[in-house]
């Protein structure tokens, strides 16, 4: 975390704060997203992702009820 306070929701797991100068690790194929639950307080995130050559940037996944 650059700035900010993010909340990580990761499936199967609790969800977590992370805070300024904070990093996490999120392994392939888990369902994640990360949310910033501030209204006033901006969050700005550094983020790294290592994927094979041609596939998509990201999955689109529909909530379960």
């Amino acid at each position: 975390m650059l700035e900010g306070t993010l909340t990580l929701l990761r499936e199967g797991q609790d969800s977590r704060s992370l805070k300024q100068g904070e990093a996490d690790y999120v392994a392939p194929n888990v369902v994640h997203r990360g949310l910033n639950l501030s209204r006033t307080q901006p969050a700005k995130v550094l983020s790294v992702r290592v994927k094979p050559k041609g596939a998509p940037l990201s999955t689109e996944v529909q909530p379960q009820p």
